[in-house]
């Protein structure tokens, strides 16, 4: 009897060991799995339509149950300790255990892009070319200068530390591209690789336990492109200085391989920007208008703006996760009066529209170099543009006012154009005063639509003046975040 009872428990036992498992693991799955950098299998459908059994479902369950399975992050921090610990290996066919400290990532043929054995076919290069040549075109129509970073893999610059071979720094994927395009079109390129190399002789110009730069090699980027672009006569101000203070990390590849806490934090001096003059600009129409864009687009980076009084030109950053951190958009905010960074490789037109730099920098590490040979990425045709005309017909501003008074303005314009406006598409009457922009808008009323052809007053309520003797006001029509239109009327008046 007890025999019978001890297999009957034995045997629930064995069940549950197996079943439990399953049952409290992650029923949707599809998270982000920090250690592999990738997301983990999704539950797969089991029935498809006309009630049929999904094709790949047992595969698609064994992915779900190989990347869901509880416990299973408790077994890879194991199998990595044990690897790494005992036997001295990579835990992670994504990290090579390279000379001295220093570790690879070799994903996207990294190895061979420092062993310089990755190169791009001819078609590739032409078509890297085209596109490049595209966007500048397309940007100097508009009045906006056009650049092209490239930025080296940690391979590219410290060959010498990877195992397998006598690498030495030279000729690479990163040279390759900026030399066919320097010879073959008439983009402006700037390569980091050569004032990195220089660098690396005097400190370390990468994290030897990450895939990126450190502080110190991003602020060698952000500063040789500034000095190139005051060189292409883009800007004129120069990279500001800046402070260290030393700081730890915690490098990504340790978490690649399983166990986020397996190689030990790194010493490095972290750039600080002292007294800064840019700051982030969170709320504002022209960012939730932009906001609105890239979600159009399907454009899932970060996007972020800045606002510098103390600056004159504007730029729009594209680039990866080498531009998103190490102080790289702060350094780059402190001189621009507006710099807006959105982590992405799609050159939207649209987007540039709304928010009309005077500079555009593309960013691509060396590793996704190879993107840029991508049409879908350069998508240059606008959005259909309405032909917007208008005519101030009339105003009553009065040209002379008492100081501290009040007065309402009536301003009739014309819809000279062939579509209709409506404040469903930003269409508004701007007023610049002493020939700035402040802001200042008069929106059409809810449901109103002024169609062409007709006319409409707006009216400008309690304008008054209290300092200065003269002023000058100017009326014009404007479509929020993409063009002013019509010709300006300007009216000055004198303070009593």
């Amino acid at each position: 009897m007890r025999s019978s009872i001890s297999k009957i428990f034995i045997s629930i036992v064995f069940f549950a060991i197996l079943i439990i498992p399953v049952a409290v693991s992650d029923k949707v799955g599809g998270a982000v799995s920090p250690f592999e950098n990738r997301y983990l299998a999704k539950f797969p459908s089991v029935i498809v339509n006309k009630n049929q059994i999904a094709p790949g479902l047992k595969e698609g369950f064994e992915a779900w149950l190989k990347d869901n399975l509880v416990g299973r992050v408790e077994a890879q921090k194991a199998k990595a300790y044990i690897d790494f610990k005992l036997f001295a290996s990579s835990p992670s066919p994504l990290v090579h255990i390279g000379e001295g400290g220093w570790w690879f990532f070799t994903n996207d043929r990294n190895l061979e892009i420092g062993q310089g054995t990755h190169l791009l076919s001819n078609e590739e290069l032409e078509a890297i070319s085209e596109n490049q040549e595209a966007i500048r075109s397309s940007l100097k129509e508009q009045g906006i200068d056009y650049v092209l970073v490239l930025v080296p893999s940690k391979a590219s610059v410290y060959p010498e530390y990877m195992k397998g071979g006598n690498y030495q720094v030279g000729p690479t994927l990163i040279d390759q591209v900026s030399t066919y395009l320097q010879e073959n079109t008439t983009v402006p390129v700037i390569n980091i690789k050569p004032n990195l190399i220089d660098a690396k002789n005097e400190q370390d110009v990468y994290f030897r336990t990450d895939t990126h730069w450190n502080h110190t090699g991003a602020y060698i980027a952000y500063k040789t492109i500034i000095e190139k672009s005051n060189y292409f006569g883009m800007i004129k101000t120069q990279p500001i200085s800046h402070a260290t203070e030393p700081a730890t990390h915690n490098g990504d590849l340790s978490a690649m391989m399983g166990y986020p806490g397996l190689l030990p934090t790194e010493p490095f001096e972290a750039t600080a920007i002292q007294t800064p003059h840019a700051f982030l600009v969170s709320d504002s129409e022209k960012v939730s208008r932009v906001k609105r864009l890239i979600a159009d687009h399907d454009i899932v980076g970060e996007y972020f703006s800045y606002s510098n009084p103390s600056a004159e030109k504007s730029a729009l950053i594209l680039g990866d996760s080498f531009f998103l951190t190490w102080k790289i958009p702060d350094l780059f905010a402190e001189n621009f009066a507006e710099m807006n960074f959105i982590r992405t490789d799609i050159v939207v037109n649209d987007i540039i529209q709304a928010i009309n730099p005077d500079i555009v920098i593309l960013e691509r590490t060396e590793r996704y170099i190879y993107t840029l040979a991508n049409p879908a990425n350069v998508r240059l045709e606008p959005a259909h543009q309405e032909d917007l005309s208008a005519d101030v017909v009339s105003h009553n501003t009065p040209t002379a006012v008492e100081r501290g008074e009040s007065y309402n303005v009536n301003i009739m314009v014309k819809n000279t154009g062939d579509w209709a406006w409506s404040e469903d598409d930003q269409i508004r009457l701007c007023i610049f005063q002493d020939g700035k922009d402040f802001g200042y808008r008069i929106n059409l009323p809810e449901g109103v639509k002024v169609d062409p052809g007709q006319d409409y007053t707006f009216v400008l309520y309690n304008f008054r003046v209290d300092d200065g003797d003269t002023t000058y006001l100017e009326y014009q029509m404007i479509k929020e975040g993409y063009q002013y239109f019509g010709e300006k009327e300007r009216v000055d008046i004198v303070v009593k």
